[in-house]
């Protein structure tokens, strides 16, 4: 632990989300589809909003479970 912060816990939080790759394969779809959806002029917006780390496109394990309860 340096300056009061355990590292272990950001790492965590990045296994927590949801890579492109995993969410088209627990939607079943193709991953080609949602960075299609996730570009910023998108004529079909996807209904999940990721969160972009750098050059990573992540999701929200919460978000995609609501969508897939039909919560969004």
């Amino acid at each position: 632990m340096v300056g009061g912060a355990d590292y272990g816990e950001e790492n965590n939080m990045s296994t927590e989300m949801l890579t492109v790759q995993e969410l088209a394969k627990r939607l079943k779809m193709s991953p080609k589809s949602i960075y299609n959806g996730i570009a910023r002029n998108a004529k079909h917006p996807f209904p999940i909003k990721p969160t972009r780390v750098g050059r990573k496109v992540l999701f929200s394990p919460e978000r995609v479970e609501a969508f897939i309860n039909g919560e969004d």
